[in-house]
């Protein structure tokens, strides 16, 4: 790989933001780019507290206004046209997002290496940087983890490349005209790439056009050092919603968490898009100890030294990151069962990846 070449990173998590680091440390790469979406679930301090712009030959800050569909309305102009000057108010404000993208896709030029921190289309969706890897002109599309998505993306992937739909409609010119408009200047290009490298954490199979490298964290356990371990029991929260499993199940199972760990200094590590008011009944109602923190846990435990006796979660990736970061930390993944969830079909697919690493040191417990 040649080190000397523009490399660019487009990450929106703190977890990205790590594996970039590691992808950059990882591949000694130099003359590194960094494009930050602010606009995603965590608080644009936070991302940019985990940002130390001067390791980086450049970093892009934007943000993403997600227009709410318009609600023009005028009895003058009648329901038709209305309706036809909505639909143009919407392509405009969704040119305005793309030319965003477009404005540092075209700033950057192209590169030899691109690494996406996201590929997601059905949980939730980052067009966006499908976008900007089909704009910015590149020889090698590298995918990043954050967290457990890594496995959803490569199986839907997989699952929608296998057979490819034909997207090829009829239609009349003025039709055709209109689309062509459309997807050159408004609407977001985000057709899955050819083939793509996964640096990743998980052992998945991918696409006989795609890869896999293996992220070992190797700069993330030099960073380590010899934190002196607490008796202090690290458990990990989820940001399951009402869709995967009710709050009551939640924290039912929650409170046999906390009655595993009775004889022991057990602390709640609330996920970042966690309710805060789960949060605050796991406190008051459940009487755990919880705790905050503007930084991943890995880089709680590794770069800031604040190391737990046991660490213990659910279905977190940071599991996973943590057995290979740290070979020596005692850590346990407390099951749920099917029964208790809504659609068990990827928390099943996370235990079954969890499940081919289990050992003395990483270990699944049913409760």
């Amino acid at each position: 790989m040649d080190v000397t070449a523009k490399n660019v990173f487009m990450v929106v998590t703190p977890l990205q933001i790590l594996n970039a680091i590691e992808a950059k440390n990882y591949f000694k790469l130099e003359n590194n780019y960094l494009v930050v979406h602010l606009g995603g679930s965590y608080a644009p301090e936070k991302i940019k507290g985990m940002i130390v712009e001067h390791d980086w030959s450049g970093v892009y800050y934007f943000k993403l206004d997600h227009y709410p569909p318009s609600t023009f309305e005028s009895t003058l102009l009648g329901p038709h046209i209305s309706k036809d000057v909505r639909v143009y108010i919407d392509y405009y404000h969704k040119c305005l997002d793309r030319r965003k993208v477009d404005k540092i896709a075209n700033a950057l030029g192209s590169a030899k290496n691109l690494f996406l921190g996201d590929y997601m289309r059905s949980v939730y969706d980052c067009s966006y940087m499908r976008h900007f890897a089909n704009t910015l002109k590149h020889d090698r599309l590298f995918l990043l983890d954050d967290g457990t998505s890594t496995i959803i993306i490569n199986e839907e992937r997989k699952n929608r490349l296998v057979k490819r739909p034909d997207v090829n409609s009829p239609g009349s010119y003025v039709s055709l005209l209109k689309r062509r408009i459309r997807d050159s200047l408004i609407e977001w290009n985000d057709k899955d790439a050819d083939s793509i490298t996964f640096f990743s954490a998980y052992d998945i199979k991918v696409l006989d056009n795609d890869y896999l490298i293996k992220n070992e964290y190797k700069h993330m356990r030099e960073c380590a050092g010899r934190a002196v371990p607490s008796d202090e029991v690290y458990f990990l929260g989820e940001a399951m919603n009402e869709s995967w499993m009710s709050e009551a199940a939640y924290l039912e199972y929650v409170n046999k968490v906390k009655n595993y760990f009775a004889y022991d200094k057990l602390i709640y590590f609330p996920h970042p898009r966690e309710p805060m008011s789960r949060t605050k009944k796991i406190n008051e109602e459940l009487g755990i100890a919880t705790k905050a923190i503007n930084v991943p846990i890995e880089v709680e435990i590794c770069i800031r030294g604040n190391r737990p006796k046991i660490l213990a979660g659910f279905v977190s990736s940071a599991l996973q990151n943590c057995r290979i970061i740290l070979d020596d930390l005692k850590i346990m993944v407390f099951y749920i069962s099917p029964g208790d969830l809504i659609d068990p079909t990827h928390i099943q697919s996370i235990y079954e990846s969890f499940e081919l690493n289990t050992s003395d040191l990483f270990t699944i417990v049913k409760i």
